[in-house]
């Protein structure tokens, strides 16, 4: 019960932090199913395996997700497709 109000506490931080004050929000959805420390993800089918370690190469993956979310915050969502 406390660790579902922590949560709750810095969501709403963190929507005050984001949100426009001017607007009206009816409604936010959060959702996080089945969240796992990286230590436990599960390789996917197009992740690149590190030949020498015979493991999913963590840094960079890391990397290209921050570049990523960097460029779409800086173009817009759309910024990058995948295809």
């Amino acid at each position: 019960m406390f660790q579902k109000i922590q949560y709750r506490n810095r969501l709403i931080s963190i929507f005050e932090k984001v949100a426009n004050p001017a607007w009206l929000y009816r409604r936010v959805n959060i959702t996080a199913n089945n969240t796992k420390p990286a230590s436990e993800r599960q390789p996917g089918l197009f992740d690149e395996v590190d030949e020498k370690e015979g493991g999913l190469n963590q840094e960079k993956e890391n990397s290209l997700q921050k570049t990523r979310l960097e460029i779409m915050r800086k173009y817009g969502k759309n910024a990058i497709l995948k295809g």
